[in-house]
């Protein structure tokens, strides 16, 4: 399948001290273009975009090239921060991002999607105001919203349980937890990624170990699931 020619989304990956990367893929193994900015420079944000926006106008976006090339050239590391995707598509990762989520889906798809107006001025600006606005408010709103989580440090306990929990299935028996704990306390953890952004450090890590743990548990699952391998971890 070739590389499409116009961007099909922007990808933000939002760290808890407020640096940003953004990527301006093609697919979503490909990249036009990635940069860092922060939470607190919305005009910074605004500027890049309205930059990137004018290049698909004039149909001058560097060729993709490979998404983990392009991110090595930033001299920060992202994987830990939190993802938010924006495309034309208002989805629900983008309704908690956004509070007007399918007016940033919309214009996203207007400034450079649309052959008749991408990268017209007025709607690109209206664009690149809203996503920079955008991005400063939902890390302001889960920082808050993390400090409310943790009650002073109780939920530490409750993450450090959860943690322990997948750690401790380990034997055959176990091999179909991951179902479980996905159909319950899973979608917790879905729901509490904004805990990435917080600034106790503590917090981020055990919420980093819950990932990977559920992860493990996963191909631990489809061991069984897909390859009928049968087995402890």
């Amino acid at each position: 399948m070739p590389t499409p020619t116009v961007p099909t989304m922007i990808v933000l990956s939002i760290l808890h001290d407020g640096r940003v990367l953004i990527e301006l893929l093609a697919d979503h193994y490909k990249s036009f273009a990635a940069a860092q900015v922060h939470v607190a420079g919305p005009d910074g944000t605004a500027a890049l975009l309205l930059e990137w926006a004018a290049q698909a106008r004039n149909r001058a976006l560097p060729t993709p090239r490979g998404r983990s090339a392009v991110r090595a050239e930033i001299p920060v590391e992202f994987s830990d921060g939190y993802v938010v995707y924006i495309s034309a598509q208002a989805g629900a990762g983008l309704g908690r991002f956004s509070d007007a989520p399918g007016a940033l889906a919309s214009r996203f798809r207007d400034t450079f999607q649309d052959p008749e107006i991408a990268g017209e001025s007025r709607v690109a600006q209206s664009f690149a105001q809203q996503l920079g606005q955008d991005i400063g408010r939902f890390y302001r709103a889960a920082q808050r919203r993390s400090l409310d989580r943790l009650a002073g440090g109780e939920y530490l306990r409750i993450l450090a349980h959860y943690l322990a929990q997948l750690r401790s299935k380990v034997s055959a028996d176990d091999q179909n937890f991951y179902q479980a704990w996905r159909n319950s306390t899973g979608k917790i953890i879905d729901d509490e990624a904004y805990l990435l952004l917080c600034e106790d450090s503590g917090a981020r890590s055990l919420y980093l170990a819950i990932r990977a743990e559920e992860g493990q548990l996963y191909q631990w699952y489809m061991n069984l699931a897909k390859g009928g391998c049968s087995g402890p971890r």
